[in-house]
C-alpha cells in the first residue's frame, strides 16, 4: 500500500505534456490519491471490525463498575492479562460490554475486581464466539471485602 502511494506521489502528470514535481499543481491527481488511500483505509477498518465481531464479550450487570478481569481456562491455574487494562477510563460500568481480547471460546474461571477493591470469583463461565455473557451480582462468589 505504501509503495503504491509513494510511487503515485513522486511525480504526477498534469495535462498533456507538463509534469509537476510533488507539491505543485495537479489537484485532480492528488484528489485521486487521497480517495484511493481513504478507500483502502476504510476496507482495512471494516476487516478489523468484522474480526472483532467474532470475539466473546462480558456485560457488566453487577451493582458496581468492574476495574479488573483476569481469566483462566477451567481446570488451570494460569491467568491471562487484565482484560480491562486497555479500556479507556479503566473500568466497565453497569450495563456496558467488555470485548475480550485474545480469548478463545471455552469454559473459564474469572477473577473480578470492582471499583471498591472487592475481589470476587466467577466460576464456570462458558464463552462462545459472537456471544456476550452477562455478569450478575449472584454470579460473584467467594468475595474478599
Amino acid at each position: 500500500m505504501m509503495i503504491f502511494a509513494s510511487s503515485m506521489l513522486k511525480r504526477v502528470t498534469c495535462g498533456k505534456r507538463r509534469t509537476s514535481p510533488p507539491g505543485r499543481g495537479c489537484r485532480q491527481t492528488w484528489a485521486f490519491a487521497g480517495a484511493a488511500l481513504a478507500i483502502v483505509g476504510g476496507l482495512t477498518a471494516a476487516a478489523q471490525a468484522a474480526e472483532s465481531d467474532t470475539s466473546p464479550g462480558l456485560r457488566n450487570l453487577t451493582s458496581a463498575p468492574i476495574t479488573q478481569v483476569y481469566m483462566s481456562p477451567a481446570g488451570q491455574d494460569t491467568f491471562g492479562p487484565d482484560q480491562i487494562a486497555l479500556v479507556p477510563g479503566g473500568e466497565v460500568g453497569h450495563d456496558k460490554i467488555l470485548g475480550l481480547i485474545g480469548i478463545a471460546p471455552g469454559r473459564y474461571l474469572l477473577r473480578v475486581t470492582d471499583n471498591t477493591g472487592r475481589v470476587c470469583w466467577v466460576r464456570n463461565v462458558t464463552l462462545e464466539a459472537n456471544q456476550v455473557v452477562s455478569l450478575l451480582d449472584k454470579d460473584l462468589t467467594d468475595c474478599d471485602p
